[in-house]
């Protein structure tokens, strides 16, 4: 389970690096959002199969990274930082603000910062 989980969050960031080089950024705001979401599911799956709300996941992969001991306490806090930016970003594109200048500006470091985060998890988290 754990792997499909870790696959659609894959996908969802090659879309969201995909949509910003075509510079669709609106798109890829809300792709790199739910890429970030789905990696942490992917974490927690062994959490009783429970659906994650959105206001709550990122506590719950705080603390199950802490457990395990795979993340400095920084890197979560920074991981924890940029969830918020992404969902904030994700709620303007998703009820009709769209992205604005700064937003578009940030997005292109937001996305090198998830590929980093995925790329931390594959190697410290047994999918």
């Amino acid at each position: 389970m754990r792997g499909k989980i870790l696959q659609l969050a894959e996908e969802r960031l090659f879309v969201a690096e995909d949509t910003f080089y075509r510079k669709l950024y609106n798109t890829c705001a809300s792709e790199l959002y739910f890429a970030l979401f789905t990696l942490m599911r992917a974490v927690l799956t062994d959490r009783c199969g429970r659906r994650w709300k959105h206001i709550g996941i990122f506590t719950a992969f705080s603390r199950k990274c802490a457990e395990d001991g795979n993340f400095p306490k920084k890197l979560l806090k920074d991981v924890g930082r940029l969830n918020q930016e992404l969902y904030h970003m994700r709620r303007k594109v998703d009820y009709g603000e769209g992205l604005d200048s700064f937003d578009i500006e940030m997005l292109g470091d937001y996305l090198f910062l998830v590929k980093e985060v995925f790329e931390i998890v594959k190697g410290r988290v047994d999918f």
